[in-house]
């Protein structure tokens, strides 16, 4: 089990069964900017974790980028754009992130930008290293959610729970 933070003040904790207590993580060449809540998954395989967007001291990204959890180092994903429409995917942060081992995409749903929240899906492709959206049907959603992506015998689920509407407590 690896649990992994990346704070604002560039920071970077590993603690892993490998380790007997967390060990403070130095960036070799290139790493990303300090941010807060960014978008984090691990790959399949466990050994890559992936970094998206964050807000910076100034203002909300929209960067990709991969950690080798045994190399100890970071990437910086280069997305091609291969999409006909010419959509890119906005700065954001606080979105949900996961992993899809079916397809080896790194996705991630809503979150917060600049000037509005946002409900919308996007995946990265490993093959392609390219962005795609995915369209669903539309539903308002509240300020404040939750949401979880779960995976159980190659079904694959994207569960989102309101938690307030209008400052009503949906489940009261």
């Amino acid at each position: 089990m690896v649990i992994f933070g990346v704070l604002c003040l560039n920071f970077i904790y590993v603690h892993s069964e490998n380790f007997f207590s967390s060990t403070d993580i130095y960036a070799n060449g290139i790493s990303p900017e300090p941010r807060t809540n960014p978008s984090l998954a691990v790959d399949s395989s466990g050994k890559i974790l992936y970094l998206f967007g964050g807000h910076s001291k100034y203002n909300f990204l929209n960067d990709l980028w991969t950690f080798n959890l045994e190399t100890l180092m970071w990437n910086f994903v280069y997305a091609q754009d291969n999409s006909p429409s010419n959509i890119k995917i906005g700065p954001r942060s606080n979105s949900v992130s996961f992993f899809r081992k079916k397809t080896q995409e790194f996705c991630i749903f809503g979150g917060k930008s600049d000037i509005s929240m946002l409900n919308d899906f996007w995946c990265f492709s490993l093959l392609f290293t390219s962005w795609r959206s995915f369209e669903y049907p539309t539903f308002l959603l509240s300020q404040r959610f939750k949401a979880r992506y779960l995976e159980y015998n190659d079904t694959e689920n994207l569960v989102i729970i309101p938690v307030d509407f209008d400052g009503i407590n949906i489940f009261m």
